[in-house]
């Protein structure tokens, strides 16, 4: 997966190269400010070009291509609970993600204390609200939590044995 954004974090293009034992796909988005998106989708060797209305200002999350949420990450990092943020999941479709409320957590490693702030966020799919949760690090990814899918994926440090969320000491408990 590359995708590139302009220094205010405005897409540019993205490719996506995805391979399993019975299925390849190769996606090549290119975005403008202005103008459609087009849109390139080559699946087992069957071309489709589309062009797909999107935001200029949205972010690129493929499913399952969770690098890409870094730069969910950066626009989290400066944004406030009750704001909305458009994300285009490459190659569907654009939608809105909601952000509800976000926290500050400590995690602590075996190598550092770090300090984090929890995003919750509901996807606003077509079919339903989907919530999540993205923990970052001033603007760094560090974990991301979908618990209705049963999925977790988390940076490397933060996922080892030995890391855990720090409890937090309140007076008179």
């Amino acid at each position: 997966i590359e995708i590139n954004y302009t220094d205010a974090w405005l897409p540019r293009d993205a490719t996506l190269d995805l391979s399993t034992s019975i299925e390849t796909v190769a996606v090549r988005g290119g975005f403008s400010a202005g103008s459609p998106a087009r849109v390139d989708v080559v699946r087992n060797g069957e071309a489709t070009n589309t062009t797909a209305t999107v935001s200029p200002d949205a972010v690129i999350l493929p499913n399952l291509a969770f690098g890409a949420y870094e730069a969910l990450a950066v626009r989290l990092g400066g944004a406030e609970p009750g704001t909305e943020i458009k994300a285009y999941v490459l190659p569907q479709a654009e939608i809105p993600l909601r952000l509800e409320s976000v926290t500050d957590e400590t995690i602590q490693t075996v190598g550092r204390v770090i300090q984090t702030r929890r995003w919750r966020v509901v996807f606003v799919n077509p079919t339903g609200e989907v919530p999540a949760d993205v923990w970052i690090e001033g603007r760094r990814l560090v974990r991301f939590d979908m618990p209705t899918q049963a999925l977790s994926v988390a940076r490397e440090d933060v996922a080892a044995v030995g890391s855990r969320i720090a409890a937090v000491a309140r007076g008179n408990d």
